[in-house]
């Protein structure tokens, strides 16, 4: 069961036990009321709080976390079946998806999770906008969505290659990025697959990932 106490009236524990204390068990509540004087006391909390005991422990916390978070849609196409199907996939997994009508500083410092579609925008031009983003203070995790079918007179290894020199420069600033581009087919299979995609990689926001390029 978790535990908080008071700075000093654990201290003053610590302080004050002996050395037998500390040879049988140092059950921090024991000591607590022992040496400091005071009583423990239950307070009703969520189902969220728990120890982090384990290394398991990180992964679960952190997907909580995750799972309480609002995510930013940027967006002006509406009307498509993969951003509904897309809204309604982030809607299930975080607190809130929010619509917001442009990308800006004031959303960086905002939203932990950002996704922002694409029609018909050259990928290079997504790039160099994000060279001017400043450090944020809190993990940010973006994800672009290119719903036209990637320009093939653009040199796709080179902006492989742009996309991981920009996500190096951003990671720095405590920001992660990833690139979905749309290939020409348009089933549901592969509709699906990009909604499972987005809501992946904005969840598991891996920095080892970050400026990659995916072809869904």
């Amino acid at each position: 069961m978790p535990q908080a106490f008071q700075f000093d009236l654990l201290t003053k524990a610590y302080a004050e036990s002996s050395a037998n204390d500390l040879e049988h068990g140092t059950e921090c509540l024991h000591l607590v009321q022992k040496y400091s004087n005071v009583n423990a006391k239950l307070l009703p909390v969520s189902c969220h709080l728990w120890k982090v005991t384990h290394h398991k422990d990180i992964y679960t916390a952190s997907a909580v976390l995750k799972e309480s978070q609002t995510v930013a849609f940027i967006s002006k196409e509406s009307s498509s079946e993969f951003i509904s199907l897309l809204k309604n996939s982030l809607e299930s997994t975080f607190k809130t998806v929010q619509s917001v009508a442009k990308f800006n500083v004031s959303t960086l410092n905002k939203f932990s999770n950002i996704v922002q579609i694409h029609v018909m925008e050259n990928p290079y031009s997504v790039i160099e906008k994000m060279s001017s983003f400043q450090r944020v203070n809190q993990l940010t995790t973006i994800v672009h969505v290119f719903l036209n079918s990637f320009d093939w007179t653009i040199n796709f290894l080179e902006f492989q290659k742009q996309a991981k020199i920009s996500a190096k420069v951003l990671k720095v600033a405590n920001i992660l990025v990833y690139f979905i581009i749309r290939e020409e087919n348009d089933t549901s299979d592969t509709i699906e697959e990009m909604v499972g995609l987005v809501k992946t990689l904005l969840f598991e926001s891996n920095p080892y990932a970050s400026g990659n390029v995916f072809l869904s």
